[in-house]
C-alpha cells in the first residue's frame, strides 16, 4: 500500500512538470509570434521611409565627376522619392529623359540644389506623386516633365528656371503656383487641362507666354496675379482671363 502512495505521488509530480512545460512552450510561441508580428509592421512602415541610394541607377559623366541618375531595377513602396546628392565621389547633375515616367512608388519628390537638368518626361503619368520641392538648382526642365501627374497638387519651382517648357505640368492638381523670378517665357500647354489651378503668379520678368495653345488651356477657374501694367497682366486681358494687380 505504502509503495502504490509513492508510486501515485511520482506520477502528479511528473504530470505537474510536463503541464508546466507546456505551458511555457505556448508563452514562447505567443512571443515569437509577436516578434513575427512586429517585424511585419517594420517592413510595412518601410514604406514611409526615403529611398536608399541602391534604388537608382547612376550613368557616369566623361569626366568622372558628375552622374545622371534614373530609377533602378526594383523600387519598394517609399512615401518620398529623396534624389540623393552624390554616387560615391560623383555629384547628380541630371535626371534622365523618361528617367521616372510611370513609376508609382512615391508620394512626394524632393529634388536636391546639384541638379542642373531634369530631362523630358523625367516624371510623366507618376499617379501617386502629390507634392513637388524642387532644388534652386535645376536651371533647365525638358517638355512634358510632369504631364499626367494627375494628383500633383503642390509644387515649388527652382529660382534658377528661365522657362516653363511645353506642357511641363499639363493635366495636373496644382491649385496654387508661384512662376520664379528668373522665368522669361511660359511655354505652350504648360499648365493646361488643369482644373483644379486658381491662381497663377506671374512676375514681371517674364515677357513671352505662348498665343497659340496657350499655357493655360481648358484651366477654366484660372486666374493671373501679376504687376500692374506688366506682359502677364496684357496676356491675360487678351484671353480674358481674371487679372489681380499684386
Amino acid at each position: 500500500m505504502h509503495i502504490n502512495k509513492v508510486f501515485i505521488g511520482i506520477i502528479v509530480v511528473l504530470s505537474m512538470l510536463l503541464f508546466s512545460s507546456c505551458a511555457n512552450n505556448e508563452t514562447g510561441s505567443n512571443v515569437n509570434s509577436s516578434s513575427t508580428e512586429q517585424s511585419d509592421k517594420s517592413k510595412t512602415s518601410g514604406e514611409n521611409q526615403v529611398m536608399d541610394a541602391s534604388e537608382f541607377t547612376f550613368y557616369p559623366s566623361s569626366d568622372g565627376k558628375t552622374c545622371s541618375i534614373m530609377r533602378g531595377d526594383d523600387q519598394p513602396k517609399h512615401e518620398i522619392m529623396k534624389i540623393p546628392e552624390k554616387n560615391e565621389s560623383r555629384t547628380v547633375v541630371e535626371i534622365e529623359s523618361e528617367g521616372f515616367k510611370l513609376v508609382e512608388v512615391f508620394n512626394s519628390l524632393i529634388i536636391p540644389d546639384t541638379v542642373k537638368k531634369i530631362g523630358a518626361t523625367a516624371f510623366a503619368f507618376c499617379p501617386d506623386l502629390k507634392t513637388l520641392d524642387m532644388g534652386n538648382g535645376v536651371e533647365q526642365l525638358g517638355q512634358n516633365t510632369f504631364i499626367g501627374c494627375k494628383k500633383l497638387k503642390t509644387v515649388t519651382l527652382s529660382n534658377k528656371l528661365t522657362e516653363i517648357p511645353m506642357g511641363a505640368f499639363q493635366n495636373c492638381a496644382i491649385e496654387t503656383v508661384y512662376i520664379p523670378s528668373s522665368v522669361q517665357s511660359i511655354k505652350e500647354n504648360a499648365f493646361a487641362i488643369c482644373e483644379s489651378l486658381k491662381e497663377v503668379h506671374i512676375p514681371s520678368s517674364v515677357k513671352k507666354i505662348a498665343d497659340t495653345n496657350g499655357p493655360f488651356e481648358d484651366s477654366p477657374n484660372v486666374t493671373i496675379y501679376a504687376p500692374s501694367g506688366s506682359y502677364a497682366e496684357k496676356y491675360a486681358k487678351s484671353k480674358n482671363i481674371p487679372f489681380v494687380a499684386e
